[in-house]
């Protein structure tokens, strides 16, 4: 299926929902701000509810900065449902 701003097309499966998987492992790719902020729009304008999958958010690479999806969300105003996942093992490191 693709995918576009405005929404699914090309196929009939009912989308319940979006996981973000960041940052990203092993390669350590962190999504920007701006880039969450889109997901999070689609989001709201769909009505779907995100599962950010963040086990990694305190090991990123270099410059890098983590954002968590809740947080941007929130920075927003935009009233999505978001689900994280996390490990303490992880950010104990």
């Amino acid at each position: 299926q693709q995918y576009d701003q405005e929404g699914p097309r090309g196929g009939s499966k009912l989308i319940r929902g979006i996981i973000v998987n960041n940052p990203s492992n092993p390669t350590g790719g962190v999504f920007s701000k701006s880039h969450l902020a889109q997901i999070i729009n689609f989001c709201q304008r769909h009505r779907l509810p995100i599962v950010a999958d963040e086990v990694y958010g305190n090991l990123v690479f270099g410059e890098n900065t983590f954002h968590p999806v809740a947080q941007v969300a929130a920075e927003l105003g935009r009233k999505v449902p978001v689900i994280t996942a996390s490990g303490p093992a992880k950010q104990l490191l």
